[in-house]
């Protein structure tokens, strides 16, 4: 068990909003991250060697080395790295392993741990000292374990006087909301209470007191104002005179309506008359002459008009009197409706009604004389309605003759002077509803607002963390990619160069062989014709002295002659889509023996042949090739010859050719 404490570089930081990493710890073959506050991270992976990245954001270490050795078969050792600063830190963590395997990673509080498969070394260390280890590690463990407990409880504890400060700040800014919300949930509750008694009593000072100020500004309207809020009182406050007042309130308003439209349409007609007569008295002499030809369809019309008025002004009444009953009828079942709430209402309040009941009556008596007055209002108003539709009725006859049109025009006005106010009335308050929707719609919007560039700049925030980390690590990747590539074109590069002094220098001895070869060869060709010419004199002697006695002919042996060995021009390497190919180039064709040494390495053994140039004596690193191939080193065989033995990196099949005075050795891909 390996427990991170050593020191570790001081990062400015939030004391509240970063995770603080204060301990690694490999247990068996768990790795466990401690955290001052449950992580937020992200992790990827790197071949060659293998390993794992963990990113976490809004962290720093404390207390944490930057290296950790392990070694323990599974993991070779655990660095550590921070980028950025303040709420963009990022703590980094890199888990190098001996080999590619599965991770399972999980959380449990402020505590990551990253699962790995168990080693067979560790294992069997672990089987052959689990015995001797078991007291040691129980120690260790409980100590361990009220450390962190210790730890967890400090940590705890801060963060629980943090929450309850923002908790306390947020109750303290919230507090006159949600006292009012209290408030206004507590009212219905306690209706029987002082409170209701008090706030029925503002409510009805603050009413009396909007009346008398909209009295003072307009009389007329603020009176018939005050008696619809009056019946729309009564209406809430009285079960048994509910449909009595709602009837009262809906006839105020509509002849309050009626007289405003009318006063309107008089308004207009007035204006209307007073163009006319002045249209009219510009006009004056060209009607007069018109008038006695055009007096006879005058009257026609008149007649005409008149009898259409008339039937008019009976589609009105009844309109009027359909509208009425209308108005009577939802009146009644607004009553019932209302009605029905006030027994609930009432149910709730039984508990109040001792304490009440002196409110009430004086409350019933303003009511009562509220209404009288409403009464009055309205008996004023319908009397002054009728004197003056009496008098417009006794202008119209009286001006019957002249202008019947022109009151059948001012009939029509007035009717859509009274849809007009109702249309207006009705706009204006679908108006004042839309604009209450749209506040509410706007806040809420706003609201959302807030709340989505909240969580934009804190997904921006993390965003912004999380690419910076990739940032880095790719820079790393690109870094490491940079030199292996350049590490890759030198040993390129060199072993082109060597390639081209081999080739050079092998050609330059073939040169010299071939000049010494044909050198012998002439020689050779000149004792051949020398001794040719000497058998031939020999021959001639022969003759002359044929007859005397010739001596014995020496003896001689033929020239014992054996192949000449081959020698190594040059040994390459090459990869193609995975494979890797190594290839010896030899002056001629050899013999090929092929075996595999312990380590299942290997070897090629080139009989009756030579390394030749010494450049041929030095061995290609190929580990950096995605192949199986590691190096290939060529050395003189013990019996003779040369052996070419191919380290590699994993045992592959592979397949042996010789072409022409090249060999060719061709290994398969590399199992993942």
């Amino acid at each position: 068990m390996l427990v991170a404490a050593l020191s570790s570089v001081a990062h400015a930081q939030d004391r509240v909003s970063l995770n603080a990493i204060t301990r690694i710890e490999v247990r068996g073959n768990v790795l466990e991250i401690t955290g001052s506050k449950k992580p937020s991270f992200t992790t990827f992976t790197l071949p060659e060697p293998p390993r794992l990245v963990i990113d976490f954001s809004e962290a720093v270490f404390q207390g944490v080395p930057a290296d950790l050795k392990v070694n323990d078969g599974t993991v070779t050792s655990i660095k550590t790295a921070g980028y950025g600063s303040a709420s963009a830190a990022i703590a980094r963590i890199v888990i190098g392993f001996e080999r590619d395997l599965e991770t399972d990673i999980s959380t449990d509080g402020n505590v990551l741990r990253v699962k790995l498969p168990p080693s067979p070394t560790v294992l069997a260390k672990a089987e052959a000292e689990k015995a001797a280890k078991l007291e040691a590690e129980k120690a260790a463990r409980e100590d361990a374990a009220k450390k962190a407990a210790e730890e967890r409880a400090a940590k705890l504890e801060a963060e629980r006087v943090a929450k309850e400060d923002a908790a306390k700040k947020a109750a303290e800014e919230k507090a006159a909301k949600l006292e009012a919300e209290r408030l206004a949930r507590a009212e219905a509750e306690r209706l029987a209470k002082e409170k209701a008694d008090q706030l029925e009593a503002e409510r009805l000072a603050k009413l009396e007191s909007e009346r008398l100020a909209r009295e003072e500004a307009a009389k007329k309207a603020a009176e018939e104002k005050a008696a619809k809020l009056e019946a729309e009182r009564l209406a809430r406050a009285e079960r048994e005179r509910l449909a009595q007042e709602k009837a009262a309130k809906l006839e105020a308003e509509r002849l309050a309506k009626e007289d405003a439209a009318r006063k309107a349409a008089e308004e207009k007609a007035a204006r209307a008359e007073a163009e006319r007569l002045a249209k009219a008295e510009a006009a004056k002499k060209a009607a007069e002459e018109k008038a006695a030809r055009a007096e006879a369809e005058r009257l026609a019309r008149e007649a005409a008009a008149a009898e259409k008025a008339a039937q008019v002004e009976a589609e009105r009444a009844a309109r009027a009197e359909k509208e009425r009953q209308a108005k009577e009828a939802a009146a009644q079942l607004e009553a019932e409706r209302l009605a029905k709430l006030e027994d609930e209402r009432l149910a709730r309040e039984a508990a109040a009604a001792a304490k009440a009941a002196k409110l009430e009556a004086e409350r019933a008596a303003r009511a009562e004389a509220a209404k009288k007055l409403a009464d009055e209002k309205a008996a004023r108003a319908e009397a002054e309605r009728l004197a003056r539709e009496e008098a417009a009725q006794k202008l119209a006859a009286e001006k019957a003759a002249r202008a019947e049109a022109e009151r059948v025009a001012k009939l029509d006005r007035d009717r859509q002077a009274q849809e007009k106010a109702a249309k207006l009335e009705a706009e204006r308050a679908a108006k004042l509803e839309a604009e209450r929707a749209a506040r509410d719609a706007a806040e809420q919007q706003a609201r959302n607002e807030a709340a989505r560039k909240a969580e934009v700049a804190r997904l921006a925030k993390e965003q912004k963390a999380r690419l910076e980390a990739e940032r880095l690590a790719k820079q790393e990747d690109e870094r490491a990619a940079r030199d292996q590539e350049a590490r890759n074109e030198a040993a390129r590069k060199a072993e082109l160069a060597r390639l081209a002094k081999e080739r050079a220098e092998t050609e330059k001895r073939e040169r010299e062989e071939a000049k010494a070869q044909a050198l012998a060869d002439a020689k050779a060709a000149k004792e051949a014709k020398e001794a040719k010419a000497r058998e031939a004199r020999e021959a001639k002697e022969a003759a002359k002295v044929a007859q005397a006695p010739a001596p014995a002919p020496a003896e001689t042996q033929p020239m014992a002659t054996s192949g000449r060995p081959a020698s190594m021009k040059a040994i390459g390497f090459r990869q193609e889509r995975g494979f890797g190919k190594v290839s010896i180039k030899m002056s001629g064709p050899v013999q090929i023996g092929v075996k595999e040494d312990v380590d299942r390495n290997v070897v090629v053994n080139l009989e009756n042949t030579k390394i030749g140039l010494p450049n041929n004596e030095r061995y290609l690193d190929t580990s950096f090739f995605d192949t199986a191939v590691a190096m290939v080193r060529p050395e003189p065989a013990p019996q003779g010859g040369v052996n070419v033995l191919v380290v590699l990196k994993q045992p592959v099949p592979y397949r042996v050719s010789q072409s022409g005075n090249e060999v060719t050795v061709e290994f398969e891909p590399p199992r993942q």
